[in-house]
């Protein structure tokens, strides 16, 4: 168990009911409608996702 353990996750990964935008104006308004497996698989440990972290657009840099 990760038991409490505080994650900040990348915005290409969904996290049901929150923004996703991948950095791209194209996605600033989309909502994710679910939670992606490697996600969901930290929050199942007790991991606690305080947020999302920003990336190149769609995780196609160098960051």
């Amino acid at each position: 168990k990760l038991a409490g353990l505080v994650i900040a996750v990348k915005d290409v990964l969904q996290l049901k009911d929150h923004k996703t935008t991948c950095s791209s104006n194209i996605l600033k308004n989309f909502t994710s409608i679910y939670t992606a497996t490697a996600v969901q698989k930290l929050i199942d440990e007790d991991a606690i996702i305080i947020g999302k972290t920003n990336c190149d657009e769609f995780a196609m840099g160098s960051s």
